[in-house]
């Protein structure tokens, strides 16, 4: 059987019913089927399609599933090695005792977690803001689009501050860039 390798992307994502034990520290670790490399050491937490904390992965272990240990079972937010076992065979029905899973070792850096809702942008200005606290921007035009839309609030006086009226295509097309990946992460409803 060939080992599943994966990179960890930006978002590290659970069940709800892991959230309450990982924002209280109960729960410091994840276990994931075959070798999982993290491509940051700064992860969000992701859980019901919403970002609700930052977290840093500070370690990553690989073992196999047969040598497993009851530490790593407390350090996962369960009782016991057995309650480990199946609760990981619920995740992974065919999961083999000789299958490699990553430990993945992380601590809370923030909560992020909003009681309510996702909620609509109602303005561009909200939704540069969101953008910009969430860390959607990939370069650095971006990023200048979305803290002037922030304040001056009218993406036609940004277009004008940033080079004419002609740029407001293009205000446009990164505030909706925007709106996207935060309804995409679950920050804003459809």
């Amino acid at each position: 059987m060939k080992t599943r390798r994966v990179r960890l992307g930006k978002y590290l994502t659970v069940k709800g019913k892991y959230l309450k034990p990982i924002l209280s520290g109960e729960k410091i670790t994840t276990i994931r089927r075959g070798i999982i490399v993290p491509s940051s050491e700064n992860v969000y937490l992701r859980s019901n399609k919403r970002i609700v904390a930052e977290l840093k992965v500070e370690n990553v272990k690989y073992v196999r599933v047969e040598d497993l240990t009851t530490l790593d079972a407390i350090r996962d937010g369960f009782k016991s090695r057995s309650e480990l076992l199946k609760n990981l065979k619920k995740c992974y029905p065919d999961l083999k005792n000789n299958e490699w899973v990553s430990i993945i070792e992380f601590r809370v850096v923030r909560k992020l977690i909003n009681k309510d809702l996702p909620r609509r942008a109602e303005s561009p200005a909200e939704i540069a803001r969101l953008g910009l606290a969430y860390g959607i921007p990939s370069n650095e035009e971006e990023r200048r689009i979305l803290a002037l839309t922030v304040v001056l609030e009218d993406p036609k006086e940004v277009a004008a501050k940033i080079g004419g009226l002609d740029k407001y295509p293009l205000i446009h097309k990164v505030l909706r860039k925007v709106k996207k990946e935060l309804r995409k992460i679950g920050v804003l409803s459809e």
